[in-house]
């Protein structure tokens, strides 16, 4: 290559102006410096740092896809010694004798665990057999143990079935007594898909409800202004003998509406379950739900109203009869 660039160049020079003369031909000369001689006729000669400088020149404008092939080769290479690659074989090499040794530990628990089933059954064979002569003085009591610890079992499971039975029987009573007494059918949160357990722990919280809601609203103000006026009883109060006939009237309408769940002969009818279940959560009575008397045609709600008025009870704490607004009058 060296040699093809110097060819090149004296060609080039040979084709420019001042060669267009004819000169006689020498031998192409390297040197480091130049004679007065040479510097006069020195077509054939040619610096040494001209020679470099053409071939750094030339190296410059050769492509660079050679250069790169040559760097991807050694980024390559050099990838394939990296710490990491080393790492990641030797992480591969751990892991593939981790399952080796773990496969290896199977294959003996697995022969352990079927030698220990044979030896189980052979000593359970030797136990049974009925042959005393090979049994040996341990393998009777062993035996003996054995059949002593069944004998326990097969009671205490006899006793443990008959306790379920008796205590299913009580339940299948229970139930019966229940369905007797409530009309369940009827209590908030029922429910056909519901669980019996779940129904009946709903309609014993709607009892529960019930008799804190009466307790809380009428009959606790009752007994406060009973107590309040109990010293004299005789100078209790207009006012305070209004709200006591009010609070033993509410009460007692309250209880019939409840009773309605309970008495078959009650028919359910209206917002009478909604009221009831929304006593548990302690809201008081919407009006909306509730109808305006009729005092043009006869009804339960009527005949209560003009009793009531005839003993001057205006507004009642609750006001409901039969679906009706009893202070509507």
């Amino acid at each position: 290559m060296k040699y093809i660039l110097i060819i090149f160049c004296f060609l080039f020079m040979m084709n420019s102006p001042g060669m267009s003369q004819q000169q006689p031909l020498k031998g192409i000369r390297i040197v480091d410096t130049l004679s007065p001689g040479d510097k006069a006729n020195r077509n054939p000669v040619l610096l040494r740092a001209e020679v470099d400088s053409i071939i750094a020149a030339h190296l410059a404008s050769v492509p660079q896809q050679q250069n790169a092939a040559v760097n991807q080769k050694q980024e390559v290479e050099l990838s394939f010694s990296t710490p990491v690659i080393t790492a990641a074989l030797a992480t591969l090499f751990l892991i593939s004798a981790f399952f080796v040794l773990m496969m290896r530990r199977q294959k003996q628990i697995i022969r352990a665990s079927i030698a220990l089933k044979q030896q189980v059954k052979e000593v359970s064979q030797v136990i049974t057999t009925p042959d005393s002569t090979i049994m040996t003085e341990k393998q009777s009591r062993q035996k003996a143990a054995l059949e002593k610890k069944i004998d326990e079992l097969s009671a205490e499971l006899e006793k443990q079935k008959l306790s379920n039975k008796s205590a299913l029987e009580e339940y299948q009573s229970i139930k019966e007594k229940i369905a007797s007494i409530y009309k369940v059918r009827n209590y908030p949160g029922y429910g056909q898909k519901k669980p019996e357990g779940e129904i009946v722990r709903e309609l014993f919280s709607t009892e529960k409800s019930v008799a804190a809601y009466a307790f809380e609203k009428f009959l606790k103000p009752l007994i406060s202004l009973v107590d309040a006026n109990k010293n004299n009883p005789a100078r209790i109060s207009k006012e305070d003998t209004d709200k006591v006939l009010d609070l033993l009237v509410s009460l007692s309408l309250f209880y019939i509406e409840y009773l309605y769940l309970r008495i078959d002969e009650l028919s359910v009818g209206g917002h009478i379950v909604e009221r009831i279940g929304s006593h548990a959560r302690g809201n008081g009575i919407d009006p909306a739900l509730l109808k305006e008397l009729n005092k043009d045609h006869g009804s339960r709600a009527l005949a209560l109203r003009l009793a009531l008025d005839k003993k001057g009870v205006g507004s009642l704490s609750y006001p409901v009869f039969d679906e009706t607004n009893l202070n509507h009058a």
